[in-house]
């Protein structure tokens, strides 16, 4: 996997967890045969002492269900991004249109899981989404959870690499920077700005 970014843009190992926090719907994307494969999903980040992981999953009846053994994979997380107007800067007849943003790329290795470490994953998905809903164990009969279940796949995407971009006019003069963020800030780029301020 190659991802451009430029010395300025570079974020750090923490600034990906936080973004994986903030925002887990990610695109999960493998190689078919044919084409790409995409999906559009939660994934939760778990530290682990054998390596750190990504676990969602999909519907059965996915086609990249057939990638889920052994197969390379790209996780794109997206977090919070904004058009940057010229106008915004003191001089805008020499400055473009732009765009700021944060995003991690994460690659590795898709693994399926057994039908107890799924189980396992929705109470995961759960307490973290949704932590005052009663379990699906207790509010629904067992026959129904068994075969919601039954029509789904549980993976972990085992990380090798993670790339984190944070372009947020790094690359700027002092007096252009706080140009972009008096233009967020009208712009009520709240959750950019948080980025920007750190």
């Amino acid at each position: 996997m190659a991802t451009y970014i430029p010395s300025a843009f570079a974020g750090s190992q923490d600034d990906a967890r936080r973004l994986i926090d903030r925002y887990p719907f990610a695109v999960l994307l493998t190689q078919g045969k044919d084409a790409p494969q995409i999906s559009h999903l939660p994934l939760l980040f778990e530290g682990r002492d054998g390596g750190d992981v990504l676990i969602g999953h999909v519907a059965k009846a996915n086609p990249q269900v057939e990638h889920l053994e052994a197969s390379d994979a790209v996780a794109i997380f997206q977090g919070p991004h904004a058009y940057v107007s010229p106008r915004w800067y003191p001089d805008p007849a020499v400055n473009v249109p732009s765009w700021n943003f944060v995003a991690v790329h994460v690659q590795g290795i898709l693994r399926r899981l057994d039908a107890e470490r799924t189980h396992a994953l929705m109470r995961r998905l759960e307490q973290v989404f949704d932590p005052q809903l009663e379990s699906m164990a207790s509010r629904m009969p067992s026959a129904r959870r068994v075969a919601l279940l039954g029509g789904i796949v549980g993976f972990e995407l085992a990380i090798r690499q993670v790339d984190v971009k944070l372009k947020l006019s790094q690359n700027k003069s002092a007096a252009d920077r706080e140009g972009v963020i008096a233009g967020l800030r009208g712009e009520n780029q709240e959750e950019l700005l948080s980025w920007m301020l750190l």
